[in-house]
């Protein structure tokens, strides 16, 4: 087994999210490498975990649902990602807050993304979500 330092490890993490042609390519990469190596989620998953991502995304650059099983109720990790110099510039509470604002409203029935109407039905049905900044 080799084992990295963290400088050699950061490098090759950075040259990998870099490979991503613009700044939305990139960001995607950053949060699908998390959900890879963070979640152990599978290449497809974490890639298929990004579609929430974009303009009017709400504060989701990720989702990922876990369904109920066996008396566990259903869980939505919800990922928002800034990589590099777009993560200097916010606010992680106003981000946090859009998340807020979209799940309420979708709760209330008014138009959401798909992702936020999928997290205000794992609500509904006594689920959690983890939101993580990254």
């Amino acid at each position: 087994m080799t084992v990295l330092d963290l400088d050699t490890w950061k490098a090759e993490f950075v040259e990998w999210v870099n490979l991503g042609d613009h700044s939305t390519s990139r960001g995607d990469r950053f949060v699908q490498r998390i959900l890879r190596d963070g979640f152990q989620l599978s290449d497809d998953d974490s890639v298929n975990a990004t579609d929430a991502a974009g303009a009017g995304d709400a504060g989701v650059d990720a989702l990922h649902i876990e369904p109920a099983d066996e008396g566990i109720p259903p869980r939505a990790l919800v990922i928002q990602g800034k990589f590099g110099g777009i993560g200097q510039t916010f606010s992680l509470i106003d981000e946090f807050r859009k998340f807020a604002h979209g799940i309420q409203s979708a709760k209330n029935g008014l138009p959401a993304t798909d992702a936020l109407a999928q997290c205000a039905s794992i609500l509904n049905s006594g689920g959690n979500i983890d939101f993580l900044y990254a």
